[in-house]
């Protein structure tokens, strides 16, 4: 036999073995169920004054959609650039962004004559015994250092960009092309971000 909770919303065959069961079950008959779980989905249900009431959902208006959609589309906006951080900087973790901005310092350092006994000394470790060696791999670390800078200044000024647009828009159509647009210019950023790697 088939209960229901009002507290859970949850049909319960009572024939089963629950551990617990809500205190506010009431008795539905098999033909109500059937309506019930066979609804369609602009339907809903809910039980009042000992009865279950079917009826249908309002349609959202034009204004939640497109309120929607815009919230839609700036949750995109911010996994595309999480991706495409991903993508270009190997998404390090807490430790590998710590040493990363070591080896920036003592790039920084070298480059401009201002070695510490530290940075020499993590020289000798890394087997940089020269200064050639020191003055590429130096080298190699800011050029990386810049690439990484530009991929974040140019996910912001895109996201700023697309988020000026996303506010002046107030119809979907335009909502649906915007959308288009995002894809189309992150794959472009990706794309001129990978040529300069």
């Amino acid at each position: 036999m088939l209960k229901y909770s009002i507290s859970t919303k949850v049909f319960y065959d009572v024939s089963l073995n629950y551990l617990t069961l809500p205190d506010d079950l009431v008795d539905i008959d098999d033909d109500t169920h059937n309506r019930i779980i066979q609804r369609t989905g602009d339907e809903e249900f809910y039980y009042e004054n000992g009865e279950f009431i079917i009826y249908k959902k309002d349609a959202p208006n034009e204004d939640t959609l497109i309120n929607n959609k815009k919230i839609f589309l700036l949750s995109d906006i911010e996994d595309r650039i999480s991706n495409i951080i991903k993508i270009t900087t190997g998404n390090p973790n807490p430790e590998e962004k710590s040493t990363w901005s070591l080896k920036l310092s003592i790039a920084n350092n070298y480059l401009n004559n201002q070695s510490t006994k530290l940075d020499l000394l993590f020289f000798q470790e890394a087997n940089l015994t020269n200064d050639k060696l020191k003055k590429d791999w130096s080298t190699k670390v800011i050029d990386k250092a810049k690439y990484y800078s530009i991929v974040i200044g140019s996910l912001e000024a895109l996201k700023i960009n697309l988020k000026s647009k996303l506010k002046s828009i107030d119809n979907l159509e335009n909502l649906f092309l915007l959308e288009v647009n995002i894809k189309d210019d992150f794959n472009n950023l990706l794309q001129k971000l990978k040529e300069m790697e």
